[in-house]
């Protein structure tokens, strides 16, 4: 168990005077068990569909493409309980991006205790105008 893992990301930005190349490499370990990504191509609604992490235990590394040529997709957390969305993440058509997801992913945290009100939410995405196809893959820590 030692650096199963590796990530490498790089932004570049040119335009008129602006240029900025950063770039980040590094290693992750991963406890869990190799299984391969889940959920997998998921059609993603207006009203927003949940990711079903159903089969993940420990969420880990987060794999975001929207596959549509045409819609934005949102990604954020949905709280159930105030019929609310908290979006904090734009996929553009034809985009996507790799992210670490805290294993707490769906837990609430009430007040300035340290501890949580169990798994209510969920992590969700939003279709801005039709339903559209993304590809979505967790992996376990």
């Amino acid at each position: 168990m030692a650096n199963e893992i590796r990530a490498t990301f790089t932004l570049q930005i040119t335009k008129g005077e602006l240029k900025e190349n950063i770039s980040i490499s590094f290693l992750d370990d991963m406890v869990a068990e190799p299984a391969a990504g889940s959920p997998g191509r998921i059609v993603v609604s207006a009203q927003g569909t949940d990711v079903d992490l159903s089969k993940i235990t420990n969420p880990g590394w987060g794999y975001f493409k929207n596959l549509d040529d045409t819609n934005y997709v949102e990604l954020g957390v949905w709280n159930p309980d105030q019929s609310e969305f908290y979006p904090f993440a734009l996929i553009k058509p034809e985009t996507g991006f790799i992210m670490p997801l805290n294993p707490n992913i769906n837990e609430e945290y009430a007040g300035t205790g340290t501890g949580t009100t169990g798994q209510l939410n969920t992590l969700r995405l939003l279709a801005q105008n039709a339903s559209c196809e993304c590809d979505v893959r967790i992996f376990e820590y």
